[in-house]
């Protein structure tokens, strides 16, 4: 298995985890946060850090891209139930212009460093990360995607030729998640979810670090994404497949234990060895899984609701699953363009060296934050 490592960092959710830490201390209204150069310059100061910190305890990386969202082709995706993303709401008191500015430069920034910086009109950073994990696997990566979206976790794979994994880089519930058949750790840490000969003490006390300070969760991939198409997602406002109202009047759906028992019958039945791919848009799996689907939430298995189930399922399908047959031909092309370009333009090792990155950033200025708006005094 090769030993070469790249890093996908989800950009937004990244600057996003950070901020919250941020804004979290001090005066709850020093003027609109980061409207200020002090403000700025310490924020920045702040991912930088966090960004080195998390970096650094992972050996052997060759690549590092750092991707970031663009207005998504699916907020001009109609479906017949909700609005997408329409249910997302930006907190008040906060120069949300400055963040995403900042987040832009930060990107412009980390090129100049050698890292690659990710974004393509019309692409969440949900679907570059698909893109380029397709794209480095096919390269003879391993590829780790540091993100706490819990989304991504249908990236996850392994094979003789390599893996992806997903780290949720947090001091508070720090986890690893990888393949049902991907052994992370030997007793000897001969072999590491890394899978690298280690060429110094350092990297193997690095690797050894990072796994005791992970709880490893194993998910099987074709099984999240079939849930996760029957339950569809509440933070993107994607609803579950069928929804209806009980004899209450309350609102239900397709929600955990359903799909669960949905997918346990799926196991035992004709469709089981067939991939995601040949049965999301296949009329006779369709039929069956709609028939049942119905049955079990206690809805009358006719055909017109059969045909309402049909829609409600393709339509969750191209919201939710990454894959080349959901998005947009023209959207997979455009990722595909802008890696092959990346990769042709990126040569050199990135820089990770947090003393080093701040001093060659705009923000390594003397301008001070307002009194008491100060995160890192807790840690001084």
């Amino acid at each position: 298995m090769n030993n070469k490592i790249a890093i996908l960092i989800d950009g937004n959710y990244f600057f996003h985890k950070t901020f919250g830490v941020f804004a979290g201390f001090g005066e709850k209204n020093p003027g609109d946060i980061l409207s200020h150069d002090g403000e700025r310059n310490m924020f920045m100061v702040k991912v930088i850090t966090d960004l080195c910190y998390t970096l650094n305890q992972v050996p052997n990386i060759e690549k590092i891209i750092f991707c970031k969202d663009s207005r998504s082709w699916r907020k001009d995706f109609k479906i017949s139930r909700s609005i997408y993303k329409e249910n997302r709401v930006k907190s008040e008191g906060v120069d949300w212009g400055s963040f995403f500015k900042l987040l832009d430069e930060f990107g412009e920034f980390l090129e100049k460093s050698d890292f690659i910086f990710s974004r393509v009109n019309g692409a969440e950073g949900d679907d570059l990360i698909w893109g380029w994990k397709e794209e480095l696997r096919d390269l003879g990566y391993s590829v780790l995607v540091l993100t706490g979206d819990k989304d991504m976790n249908q990236t996850v794979d392994f094979d003789t030729n390599g893996w992806t994994c997903i780290w949720n880089a947090n001091s508070k519930k720090n986890k690893i998640t990888t393949h049902p058949e991907f052994e992370l750790l030997e007793d000897t840490y001969e072999l590491s979810i890394f899978d690298v000969t280690p060429t110094s003490d350092e990297n193997i006390d690095k690797l050894k670090k990072l796994l005791n300070s992970s709880s490893i969760d194993k998910i099987d991939t074709k099984e999240f994404i079939f849930k996760k198409i029957l339950t569809g997602d509440e933070g993107d406002n994607v609803p579950t497949v069928y929804p209806f109202k009980t004899k209450t009047g309350t609102n239900s759906g397709i929600k955990k234990g359903r799909a669960d028992k949905i997918w346990e019958n799926y196991l035992k039945s004709e469709f089981a060895d067939l991939s995601m791919e040949e049965i999301w848009d296949n009329e006779k799996f369709l039929d069956w899984v709609s028939s049942l689907s119905l049955r079990l939430i206690s809805q009358t298995d006719n055909k017109e609701n059969r045909e309402r189930f049909k829609l409600y399922y393709k339509e969750n399908a191209i919201l939710v699953w990454l894959n080349s047959k959901t998005i947009p031909e023209k959207v997979v092309n455009e990722i595909k363009d802008h890696i092959g370009l990346s990769l042709h333009r990126s040569e050199r090792s990135p820089l990770i060296d947090k003393k080093l990155l701040i001093e060659k950033s705009p923000w390594n200025g003397t301008a001070q934050a307002p009194r008491g708006f100060d995160p890192f005094a807790l840690f001084s």
